[in-house]
Order: C-alpha cells, then structure tokens, then sequence
C-alpha cells in the first residue's frame, strides 16, 4: 500500500495546477461559441431553404426560365430570357420592363434573407462603343449608377 503521504497520491481537493484551471475555462467558451454558431447557421439556412422554395414555387407559377440553386456561398439565381420577352434590348445595357418586372417579383422573397444580394447580369454578345461601355474589355463609368 502506498503511503498518502506519497506527493504521487492525490488528496480529495487537491487543488489543479493553475493551468489547467484557464485551459478548462477556455474550452467551456469554444463549446459555447460553436453552439452558438451552428444555432445560428441552421436558424440561416432555415430561412434559405424557405426562400428557395418559394422562389422555386414562383418562377413556376410565373413560367419564368431559369433555376435556384444553393451553393456553399449561397443562393444563385439565374433568371432566362423567354422568347419575346427580352430582359434587354439588342445592343443595349438597359434593363426593358420584362426584366423590371421579373425582378420585382423576386425582391420581396430576397428581403426576408438577412445576407449581402450581388446581381451580375449581361446583355448579349452584340458588341457596342461607347463612352459608357466599350466592348473591348474596359468599363468606364459615368454618372450615377442608378438613377
């Protein structure tokens, strides 16, 4: 039997080293931020997969060409042009009312979501001079941007 005396026995309350005391603290707030964290992400994509639907359900509804998909930066929407109904015209790099419209259905569905909207878009493959835009790779601004 080995005696109690023996610093290899601990005693009940033996106190921890002092180390160990911040380690435990420190590992007690990881496990509390990544609870946090993973509430938060299933609260998100939630409200992803909800709005997918519904954009899903209204494009359908609406026979509007294109597709949503969730990728892991988030929700892309492609929206097509349907015969007839150009989203811009020949040449130009204004959007026509068709495109107007068909953004105006989408937007509501977008404001619920709580994230940064990117648009991209382009007009056709008709290349045009202008002070605006010149085909040849370069983009100048002028003036607003919306107006």
């Amino acid at each position: 039997m080995i005696d109690e005396r023996d610093p290899r026995v601990a005693q009940i309350g033996h106190p921890a080293p002092p180390w160990m005391v911040n380690y435990a603290d420190l590992m007690t707030e990881m496990v509390c931020f990544f609870i946090i964290l993973y509430a938060l992400s299933a609260a998100l994509n939630k409200n992803m997969v909800s709005a997918k639907e519904q954009l899903d359900k209204m494009m359908k509804d609406q026979k509007m060409q294109g597709a949503v998909e969730m990728t892991k930066e988030g929700m892309k929407i492609t929206l097509e042009e349907k015969p007839g109904t150009p989203y811009f015209d020949i040449g130009k790099a204004d959007i026509t009312n068709q495109g107007i419209a068909a953004i105006d259905q989408i937007v509501p569905i977008l404001l619920a979501l709580p994230n940064e909207i990117l648009v991209e878009g382009h007009t056709d493959n008709t290349p045009i001079h202008t002070s605006q835009y010149d085909s040849t790779g370069s983009f100048q601004r002028q003036g607003p941007l919306m107006s």
